[in-house]
């Protein structure tokens, strides 16, 4: 199993197209702008529906898809140049939907304030035979203190982004139980800093029962070097967090996390207001 399947994400450079099946009018995209979506979501989710629409630019279109026993994909948002599309699960319940949702629809809100750019590979991490984890590294690093953040605005709008936080913390537990132990100490070291990197930003959005429970239950899989990793991270930024009113310094804290997880030869990152990698 692919531990990046594991994390929702939000894409804003290159990526698939997805098929619209949420929307009645997807033959003709600007009669799609002032839709609303589904009244199964709450009037909070509605009301983050048009904020983000009325500051992308472009329409937002959602598409949902069944939820899979076998299958780790929550939800991922795709900005193209004349459209976003919103994929996520549906089905699971009413609040796991909303919390859902409502993630995928901050990120296009944070993404507007110029919180994330998104990134590339460096010209040394092209040639890498670890460039799919090391992308996925990428992903990982842009979003890990915004994820945090929509944690907290999620919650002020009443709703339970701690389902899907539980949700994701089982298929972390789930897939390292098929692990040989210590199997990914023998991992390259650049992959191994993605996994440090992945564990941090799950544990940094948990409370500490919840954290002492996924750290106990992936070290066996992990091993040393990877958690000893991630006590690092969770040791340099200790109280440090993104605010939404300052975009710049949470890009700043996104810099600092991809250096200090020793990432920095291999991915850059796009500087939001320069638009230049990094």
């Amino acid at each position: 199993m692919e531990m990046e399947s594991l994390n929702m994400q939000s894409v804003f450079f290159r990526g698939p197209r997805f098929v619209v099946i949420s929307l009645v009018c997807s033959a003709v995209i600007p009669a799609c702008w002032s839709l609303a979506i589904p009244n199964s979501y709450s009037k909070p989710v509605q009301s983050l529906f048009q904020e983000a629409q009325a500051t992308s630019g472009r329409p937002i279109l959602i598409n949902t898809v069944p939820p899979s026993s076998s299958q780790a994909f929550q939800g991922t948002t795709n900005g193209e140049a004349d459209r976003i599309v919103i994929t996520v699960t549906a089905g699971i319940s009413g609040d796991y939907d909303d919390a859902l949702l409502a993630h995928e629809l901050l990120h296009v809100i944070l993404n507007n304030k110029r919180f994330a750019a998104g990134g590339d590979l460096t010209p040394s991490g092209s040639r890498d035979p670890q460039r799919a984890a090391l992308s996925a590294g990428i992903r990982l690093v842009n979003s890990c203190f915004p994820d945090e953040l929509i944690d907290r605005e999620s919650v002020k709008r009443g709703l339970k982004p701690q389902l899907l936080l539980d949700r994701q913390i089982e298929l972390t537990i789930e897939g390292t139980s098929q692990l040989k132990m210590n199997e990914e100490e023998s991992w390259p070291d650049n992959v191994r800093n993605v996994e440090a990197v992945r564990l941090f930003c799950l544990a940094k959005r948990l409370d500490m029962q919840k954290r002492h429970r996924i750290e106990q239950s992936v070290s066996r899989a992990f091993g040393k070097s990877i958690m000893t990793r991630e006590q690092q991270l969770l040791a340099r930024f200790k109280g440090r967090y993104c605010q939404l009113t300052q975009p710049a310094a949470c890009y700043r804290l996104t810099v600092e996390l991809r250096n200090a997880a020793g990432l920095k030869g291999d991915i850059q990152l796009y500087n939001p207001k320069s638009h230049l990698l990094e």
